[in-house]
């Protein structure tokens, strides 16, 4: 029994490992691999963190990594600044909140200005709409997500 329990766990470890190892991706490249969990917390900066309010240029949900990645979801807002993408999250949770975000709206990001493969993005902590607000990570970029699919303890 305590052979199969430490392979068990070697499994598991082993499973995790690989999937950290898994390259950063950005854009139609990568997908949620490189935004969406473990990897996104490898850039994620809490001395990074700022605030921007534009309009939502456009929102894409793009392929993952490898096989079974999770799709990601980005977002581009343009604010005086310019036009910035923004790493949401993996698509099974943003699919599953009451906010939905569209093309055209007014918005402000929290999240931590990152360069990933060269281009500046923002990791967003939260998204707010108006009075409505999307939390995505913790202040310290640790996914709201990581919980919410790991379901209610016991």
């Amino acid at each position: 029994m305590r052979s199969i329990l430490l392979g068990s766990a070697m499994v598991v470890v082993l499973a995790a490992g690989a999937l950290v190892a898994q390259p950063m991706g950005r854009g139609g490249r990568g997908g949620c691999a490189g935004a969406c969990g473990a990897q996104a917390m490898r850039f994620f900066d809490v001395k990074t963190i700022e605030t921007i309010d534009g309009d939502l240029a456009k929102l894409e949900t793009l392929p993952g990594r490898g096989r079974g990645g999770a799709r990601g979801v980005h977002a581009w807002v343009k604010s005086a600044g310019g036009e910035i993408e923004v790493h949401l999250g993996p698509a099974w949770f943003i699919e599953n909140q009451e906010l939905r975000l569209a093309a055209g709206d007014r918005v402000q990001v929290r999240g931590s200005r990152v360069t990933i493969d060269g281009a500046v993005a923002i990791i967003a902590i939260e998204v707010k709409r108006g009075e409505d607000v999307l939390k995505l990570r913790d202040e310290s970029g640790v996914p709201v997500w990581a919980a919410w699919r790991a379901g209610p303890k016991s």
